[in-house]
């Protein structure tokens, strides 16, 4: 492990002054499914909620991977959203199952992230710091495209009415194109994230583009509610428990 961490500070390094002078892009990723079922019903008596559940699954496998996202980076700042310009006939439902409008900023000098979401009626901004990401680096290696990646894995701690579960989280990032960003706000780690594994939905790279020619500027979000994750997290609960009186 000693040796794999020594040759990845040789490699960053390397990177870093050969890219010294592309420091904006466009990455164009796209969304598949990975199971056939995003939604378990397993633990699901028979009845409404099943075939909701079941419902939700056919949703998503037939709108998938008809998604396109769009991440732009400049300098230690970065955007990422959902491509609607390209998109026809996208089930509505679809993109809320997953998630689809969410927008992410972040700000790697600050060491902040915003997610920006529609939620109960309103819009919220909601801010968490990019330090409580942990990832563990795996020496293992994969191409994708033209890229050799490696892997890295972190669990992402979900509350719900429940309980509390830990959502696993893959991401496979590029050494050689040293920009620490990634799909849906993801990212610290030491290479640009390829192929992201969220759970049972998977984001990956189509297209990118290094210092392009259009001019590129990444503005903070500015409307909607500010909120702490914390902060979001308590609204969340109550809501839930309110629906489920």
């Amino acid at each position: 492990m000693r040796n794999f961490k020594y040759y990845f500070l040789i490699v960053c390094l390397c990177n870093f002054s050969l890219y010294s002078q592309n420091k904006t892009g466009i990455v164009t990723y796209k969304q598949r499914l990975v199971s056939n079922k995003v939604f378990s019903s397993n633990s699901v008596k028979e009845g409404k909620v099943r075939e909701n559940i079941e419902m939700f699954n056919k949703v998503l496998k037939k709108n998938s991977n008809k998604f396109e996202y769009s991440l732009i980076f400049k300098d230690n700042k970065s955007y990422y959203k959902r491509e609607i310009s390209i998109e026809k006939d996208i089930d509505k439902f679809a993109i809320m199952l997953t998630g689809g409008d969410d927008e992410y900023y972040q700000d790697l000098l600050k060491k902040t992230k915003i997610k920006k979401l529609n939620a109960y009626g309103e819009e919220f901004n909601i801010t968490s710091n990019l330090v409580d990401e942990e990832w563990t680096l795996i020496n293992e290696t994969k191409k994708i495209e033209s890229y050799i990646c490696y892997k890295a894995m972190s669990f992402e701690i979900i509350k719900s009415r429940r309980g509390t579960f830990r959502k696993k989280i893959v991401a496979w990032y590029a050494p050689s194109l040293p920009y620490n960003f990634g799909p849906k706000g993801y990212g610290g780690l030491p290479g640009l994230i390829l192929e992201l594994n969220e759970g049972k939905i998977q984001y990956y790279v189509k297209k990118i583009i290094l210092n392009p020619s259009k001019r590129i500027e990444i503005n903070k979000p500015s409307k909607g509610k500010l909120v702490t994750l914390e902060e979001f997290n308590e609204i969340n609960r109550k809501m839930t428990k309110r629906w489920y009186k």
